[in-house]
């Protein structure tokens, strides 16, 4: 009977199929069945399909509904629980649901769901295996709700959710309280594959319509047990929508969690992780430190969707948006935003930061508190890695003096295996140089991210002065750094020409270009002159740069700087004179108005009067301005170019270590914490395969020779105590412990000068070094 009832239903012979399960129906009732369990509906083929399989194969509606029709309700309901074998083709493990659903048929789905919704049992209650039948998985661990949603058609989702919520009101637990049927599937996880659950799957569609659908049958409490809940990769369905940039999915599960949000973002990532499905074992569950936040920020930033970032931070008032900011998400290395300053995503510098200014509550002072926040040992500044996300902080009025001790502070302990290293001592400045991998190896266009950063001190030529002499802790200044990179990986010396262009009329050269490395007393001007010596191609063009710089603004700015004493002088005497007289002609013409005899010259001398009263009062204000703004300012614009022009009047500040970097009572230059040996060991160990030195293989600078950085100074000069030369920590800038001379010819391999250059420069050229 089960061969020829298969065969009805394959030829698609409704007919005969009604004629047999009558038959079967008869042969049932007169219980002519061999034993339990072997009846005709529970039969299978040999690849374990059963009679509702195959009439969902068919893809015939009539054979289908003759076929649900001849089932009883407790039949219909155990077979939609049933599998197939691990060897059908195309349908492995798959239930006659997970087959109407991958087929994708609305009208065999539609009617297979009717049919199951309405199943009673014989005592007219709805079958206690129906819930079997949506918690059964297939071959890819996913339940009939989960196959729907991967599926991503949205009808089938709705046709799908609209029958479990048709069973989740008929269905009751033995209290009388109703079973939670959609909320408890959804978070059955895919534990052999991702452990995703539905939620997820949902999401990773990226169809907004499918994650409205099912959010809309969840209550906000339901939401947030799903979103709490991680897969094998550490992600909620809320960390997976905004690693994928998905800002409207973001927005739908945002809205649905309402006021529960600002409670739920605060919750521990250990939290999150107990309930991944690798981890419910107390001994292998990973211990995540309290610190850690929600992956999803870490994941937008990621990305670089700014609006994603909008969306998450929008619902939140100002105090929560810095506390969110200032905590690591699991998995990155750094917080939010100094992860946005080393990925370049300006945009997202931008979202966060005015978040913090212009949301609910927002003020610069939550800027200024951000900008100075350290990861890692790291401020945002010193993970730059391109103009633009410095140049969005001009937006703010932070004040100067805030961004002066940023651009002053030293790195300090950062982590050797972190996405971002630098040296312990150097600022955001020497950072651009020593390059993300603290190796060297510059980031791209770092003169024009040093520029940007020089920028935010809105020109005062003090603050950039003490900025660009700060020492790291091996006593080099930035321009130092500078020069003895040019020639070197991603330094050129058009770099150094533009920076001594830009610093031209910024502050006095000549102060910061002979301000001397305090390990050898090298200084810039000793280096670019060590270039010429060696005869590089292009060392002559550097140094009549520089020269050329130095002549220009000693004798340009000292012109300029008399030229505005001269003109506020002027200024103020003009605006007095002219006040004096003004009043001198109220005066008069009051004098005047008084002592006339005839009503027309008594007249006469009142507008006289009036207008020499409203003169006087012309030039009160202009007085009063010259000395509130012009006079100032102009006073202000002479002592800045007195301080470029390095004029004895005017103090220029004297170089000074980075902030991280002091002198103990010893006199030795130590970094901050302690315990610094250790910590250098474990760098040493991690990051052996940098070698900071092999930077100056190529380099035509006069540091080429690498020397200790823990050197015995010259008397007078405190003694260092710095860096020992090692892989991981050393980095270059220290310079030969020869000073630079002048090569003679019997120095030289060849007879003469000549004979050197032409040694000399092809081989340069040869490494990309002749311009």
């Amino acid at each position: 009977m089960y061969t020829e009832i298969c065969k009805a239903i394959e030829c698609g012979d409704v007919a005969t199929l009604k004629l047999l399960i009558q038959a079967a129906e008869v042969e049932g009732a007169s219980d002519t069945a061999t034993t339990e369990g072997e009846s005709l509906w529970s039969a299978v083929d040999s690849e374990g399909r059963s009679i509702l399989q195959l009439a969902v194969e068919a893809r015939n509606a009539e054979v289908l509904k003759c076929v649900t029709e001849g089932l009883s309700g407790n039949c219909l309901v155990a077979l939609c629980a049933k599998k197939t074998n691990a060897d059908c083709s195309p349908f492995p493990e798959s239930t006659p649901l997970h087959t109407a659903i991958a087929l994708g048929d609305l009208k065999i789905l539609g009617l297979l769901l009717d049919k199951i919704s309405n199943a009673r049992g014989q005592d007219g209650e709805v079958p206690s295996s129906s819930i079997a039948a949506w918690h059964t998985v297939n071959a890819n661990d996913r339940t009939p709700l989960a196959a729907a949603l991967a599926s991503g058609n949205i009808e089938v989702v709705r046709l799908v959710l609209r029958a479990m919520k048709t069973l989740e009101r008929n269905i009751w637990r033995s209290d009388g309280t109703p079973i939670p049927l959609i909320s408890g599937i959804v978070g059955i996880d895919d534990i052999r594959v991702r452990g995703d659950n539905a939620l997820n799957i949902a999401v990773s569609t990226g169809n907004p319509a499918i994650v409205k659908a099912l959010v809309d049958v969840l209550t906000p409490e339901e939401l947030v047990r799903l979103l709490t809940r991680c897969n094998l990769v550490g992600d909620t369905a809320l960390d997976q929508a905004a690693r994928e940039g998905n800002a409207e999915i973001v927005r739908i599960l945002l809205k649905k969690l309402g006021a529960l949000y600002k409670t739920w973002i605060h919750t521990p990532f250990q939290v999150v992780v107990e309930s991944c499905a690798e981890s419910k074992d107390e001994e292998t569950r990973e211990k995540v430190p309290d610190h850690f936040s929600m992956r999803l920020l870490g994941n937008a930033i990621s990305s670089g969707n700014a609006q994603v970032v909008k969306e998450l931070l929008g619902p939140l008032p100002a105090e929560d948006r810095y506390m969110w900011l200032s905590r690591t998400s699991w998995g990155y290395s750094l917080a939010p935003l100094h992860l946005a300053f080393s990925l370049g995503a300006h945009e997202c510098v931008g979202v966060m930061l005015d978040s913090l200014v212009f949301g609910p509550d927002g003020s610069v002072d939550y800027v200024s508190r951000m900008l100075a926040q350290r990861s890692d040992g790291l401020t945002p500044l010193h993970c730059a890695i391109e103009a633009r996300s410095v140049e969005a902080i001009q937006r703010y009025d932070v004040p100067r003096e805030v961004l002066f001790k940023l651009l002053t502070s030293g790195a300090s302990d950062c982590s050797p295996d972190g996405s971002v290293f630098v040296p312990d001592g150097m600022n955001p400045l020497q950072a651009m140089l020593a390059g993300p991998g603290g190796d060297g190896s510059p980031v791209p266009g770092a003169v024009g991210v040093m520029r940007a950063m020089l920028d935010l001190l809105e020109g005062d030529p003090a603050l950039v002065q003490c900025a660009l002499s700060s020492m790291d802790g091996a006593g080099r200044s930035t321009l130092y750094t500078l020069a003895s990179l040019v020639g070197s990986r991603g330094v050129s010396a058009s770099d150094f020409v533009s920076m001594i262009d830009y610093l031209e009329s910024r502050v006095n050269l000549r102060t910061l270009l002979e301000q001397k490395n305090m390990a050898e007393g090298v200084s810039v001007l000793d280096v670019t002159r060590g270039m010429e010596y060696d005869l590089y191609s292009w060392s002559f063009s550097l140094n009549d740069c520089v020269s050329r710089a130095l002549n220009k603004q000693e004798g340009i700015s000292k012109c300029r700087a008399s030229r505005l004493m001269a003109t506020g002088g002027a200024v103020v005497l003009a605006s007095f004179f002219f006040f004096c007289v003004s009043g001198f002609a109220a005066v008069c013409s009051a004098l005047y108005a008084v002592c006339s005899a005839g009503i027309k010259e008594r007249r006469d001398g009142l507008i006289i009067f009036g207008i020499a009263c409203f003169v006087f009062a012309f030039f009160t204000v202009i007085l009063f301005l010259t000395f509130s703004h012009i006079a100032p300012g102009i006073q202000d614009a002479a002592n800045r170019y007195a301080v470029i022009a390095g004029d004895p009047g005017v103090g220029i500040p004297e170089p000074a270590f980075n902030v991280g970097v002091s002198l103990d009572a010893n006199r030795e230059v130590r970094f901050r914490p302690e315990n610094i040996e250790k910590t250098e060991a474990r760098r040493f160990h991690l990051r052996r395969e940098r070698d900071p030195l092999r930077v100056f293989s190529s380099s035509p600078s006069a540091s080429s020779t690498p020397s200790a950085l823990s050197v015995d100074l010259t008397s007078g000069l405190h003694t260092f105590q710095s860096r020992r030369l090692s892989r991981s920590c050393s980095y270059p800038g220290s310079v030969s412990e020869k000073p630079s001379v002048v090569p003679t010819p019997e120095d030289l391999p060849g007879t003469s000068v000549q004979a050197s250059a032409t040694e000399t420069l092809p081989g340069e050229q040869d490494k990309g070094l002749g311009e």
